[in-house]
């Protein structure tokens, strides 16, 4: 078997059996009031770092940015 092919079966299953977690953790979030959201994997010097170079990468133009849109968190969920 492809060493390549194998990688790829196993990330899709990963991702597959982990998307259930990720889609209810995302719904709860938006349904929450919460301003500031943080899953717990990174310390907060690591999200600071984090959120600096998402808005370097995304920023706000006409349509939102990446964090108006909490990409941050997303990071933080899946890690």
């Amino acid at each position: 078997m492809n060493r390549r092919l194998l990688l790829k079966g196993k990330g899709a299953i990963t991702l597959y059996s982990s998307f259930p977690f990720i889609v209810s953790e995302l719904l709860s979030f938006c349904n929450a009031k919460s301003t500031i959201p943080r899953a717990g994997f990174f310390t907060d010097e690591e999200n600071s770092m984090i959120e600096q170079l998402i808005d370097s990468l995304l920023s706000k133009t006409a349509s939102p940015g990446a964090l108006e849109v909490q990409v941050p968190y997303f990071v933080d969920l899946v890690h």
